[in-house]
């Protein structure tokens, strides 16, 4: 994506900078809100893998990684679903990039670009992978400096916590190493939740573990939640 790449070279990155709400809705008003005057575009590509321009699907359907995946999952372009068609989310990634390019060239043509301020943010974080996508299970997270707790209410036992400086991916889980850091991160985030009342996660009284591991989601429901040590990379990481 060179427009961005060249705003983001050419501006402030806030590496530690996270969205006010894990959904799209209540992130957009958190940015909306007490704001001064501006002018806000709200893309819809990448928010659903559903479409692009069809010549920029037509030239990554024909890129061999894509090519490989059609035929691991013995499908054709045609015939795959458009919520799983990577050329489709490649191609959203071209084009909204594109239109990143066209509104710096407008500001740069009107004549305003010394005094115009330009913030380009996602309403939501997402992992996007070439297999059917899941949600994650229910979880709370907390950021402060270089650190970050997630807690997984489905696996309390399992505690989670990250290095944003040096693991940017969330790879590996230093929880086990820093005992002390990952409690005081908690403490504090519980203590905001119960402070603001907030709506946690119940425990299902009808749950039964062996019928969950039946289903045919489940290792991937694994995968993407709570883990100890370092997670596998996925296939697009």
């Amino acid at each position: 994506m060179p427009n961005l790449e060249k705003l983001a070279s050419e501006g402030m990155k806030f590496r530690n900078a996270y969205s006010g709400a894990p959904q799209c809705s209540p992130s957009r008003v958190c940015l909306q809100t007490g704001k001064p005057f501006y002018l806000q575009i709200s893309h819809y590509a990448m928010h659903e893998g559903r479409e692009c321009l069809p010549k920029t699907r037509q030239k990554y359907a024909r890129h061999p990684d894509v090519q490989a995946y059609y035929k691991k999952v013995n499908k054709t372009p045609d015939k795959i679903n458009r919520k799983q068609d990577p050329a489709i989310w490649l191609g959203m990634g071209e084009d909204l990039d594109g239109r990143i390019g066209a509104v710096m060239q407008k500001i740069k043509d009107l004549g305003i670009e010394d005094n115009t301020y330009v913030v380009m943010t996602s309403d939501n974080g997402y992992r996007h992978s070439f297999n059917p996508h899941l949600t994650q299970p229910p979880h709370s997270a907390i950021v402060s400096g270089t650190r970050k707790v997630m807690h997984f209410y489905e696996r309390p036992d399992i505690a989670m916590l990250f290095d944003l400086a040096a693991d940017g991916g969330e790879v590996k889980n230093i929880a086990k190493e820093y005992p002390m850091e990952h409690k005081k991160l908690y403490d504090e985030m519980m203590r905001y939740i119960d402070h603001v009342g907030a709506r946690k996660p119940k425990i299902n009284p009808n749950y039964d573990e062996a019928v969950y591991k039946k289903a045919k989601e489940y290792s991937k429901r694994v995968m993407w939640g709570p883990f100890e040590g370092q997670r596998p990379l996925e296939e697009d990481e």
